[in-house]
């Protein structure tokens, strides 16, 4: 759930606002990276726990790291 809002959001967010780019990936936005966590964080709706905000923060760096998968 956390991954799906937070792509979600992250897509919509970067695609229409994402002006500055992260220094290490350039392919992300600041404005994305914000909008994942937005969106992940519509998780705690469902799981209202601490665990989730650890989570929700942490698969918001994941998330902007240059890894790809072939």
């Amino acid at each position: 759930m956390i991954l799906a809002l937070g792509d979600g959001f992250a897509t919509y967010i970067g695609t229409i606002y994402g002006r500055h780019k992260l220094p290490w990936n350039s392919r992300k936005t600041i404005e994305g990276s914000i909008g994942f966590a937005v969106g992940a964080m519509c998780a705690l709706l469902v799981l209202p726990l601490p665990l989730t905000v650890i989570v929700v923060l942490l698969a918001t760096v994941v998330e902007t790291l240059p890894i790809e998968i072939k």
